[in-house]
């Protein structure tokens, strides 16, 4: 079996990232570990990719906009299409082009479309650290940059600080005077979630709150949607509990407080006299429900805008000006009651 670039980055205890940067005069690693990276892909007998090192000599103003499974999404689609406005708002008045690869990874490899695409750089949104197609897309020697992803070092990703917003975001329910709070985490196993739960723990423990077992709704993988898992879980929760032993309901994504939100009407509890609810910026709906829903808003535009200025300064091996985190704010509206005086 061929030795691939992960097993050189395990051997020499380094990341994958580092050996890519090291085997392909990146002038960010140190010569005593880039030495030893190289010493380790001799050992192993390391061939880099041939196709991949004739892609980073080319210069075809050309990157590639890589969106897993874009063919396959329906309530997503805002949230991508914006993030494509964005990476293309920044091409079309800097004058790169841009070759979008929204296929089954089946039909084509990711390297097979970079190389055919003769592509200089790597945009990928939605990706997840322990995609084992992260590794396909490392062994081409062209700068990558992973948008709203759990992917690489802070330096090739661009996204929302998820664990500040979170604390941001339960720090305006304390503030309101929510002691009791819900934590509606949804899919267990992202970094996602990880790190909003650090955010929420975090705020409530500078209110010397904690959180125990029955204060988090979560579940596993599964086929529903995350709404339709929230639902579930929250009529579950409604039947054991009713109400009153939480006062509000803290959602990872607006998508699951959509299903928060049926659960409670259908359970003839009110919003948000019975319960507060807020969401997490993965949509403009929002806005529009009734009571409009309090949410951590965020602009996709600008993280695919932001990424792709990014990736441009790496192509010309220029140092990074764009920090890694994207704006966002507290969207406050009327799904959250003020019981201060309560």
């Amino acid at each position: 079996m061929a030795v691939t670039i992960r097993d050189v980055a395990r051997e020499a205890g380094v990341s994958v990232a580092t050996v890519s940067h090291a085997l392909t005069g990146y002038t960010d690693i140190s010569v005593k570990t880039r030495q030893k990276i190289q010493e380790t892909a001799r050992r192993l007998g390391y061939q880099p990719n041939v196709n991949g090192r004739n892609l980073a000599s080319k210069k075809s103003n050309r990157i590639a906009l890589i969106i897993p499974d874009l063919l396959k999404r329906e309530r997503k689609d805002n949230i991508t299409f914006r993030m494509i406005q964005g990476v293309y708002g920044y091409c079309s008045s800097h004058g790169l082009e841009v070759a979008v690869y929204a296929h089954d990874p089946e039909e084509m490899t990711y390297r097979q479309f970079c190389e055919s695409h003769a592509v200089e750089g790597i945009l990928i949104s939605d990706m997840i650290t322990e995609d084992q197609r992260l590794q396909e897309l490392m062994e081409i020697p062209v700068p990558f940059v992973a948008m709203h992803s759990e992917c690489l070092a802070p330096e090739q990703r661009i996204g929302m600080d998820n664990a500040a917003a979170a604390a941001d975001m339960t720090r305006y329910l304390l503030k309101n005077g929510h002691r009791k709070i819900l934590v509606a985490a949804g899919s267990e196993g992202s970094m996602e979630q990880a790190d909003r739960m650090i955010g929420v723990l975090s705020a409530m423990g500078q209110e010397n709150l904690s959180l125990q077992e029955e204060d988090i709704l979560d579940w596993g993988q599964g086929e529903a949607g995350e709404e339709q898992q929230a639902y579930r879980k929250m009529k579950e929760y409604l039947s054991h509990y009713g109400t009153g032993h939480h006062t509000a309901v803290l959602c990872f994504s607006d998508y699951i407080a959509f299903g928060i939100k049926r659960a409670i009407r259908e359970a003839g509890y009110r919003i948000p006299e019975d319960f507060s609810l807020t969401g997490f910026g993965d949509s403009s709906i929002g806005e529009y429900m009734e009571p409009a829903l309090t949410t951590v808003e965020w602009d996709p535009l600008d993280c695919g805008y932001a990424a792709a200025k990014r990736l441009h300064e790496r192509m010309r091996q220029k140092k990074d000006t764009e920090k890694s985190f994207i704006p966002y704010r507290i969207a406050g509206r009327d799904s959250v009651m003020d019981r201060t005086n309560a």
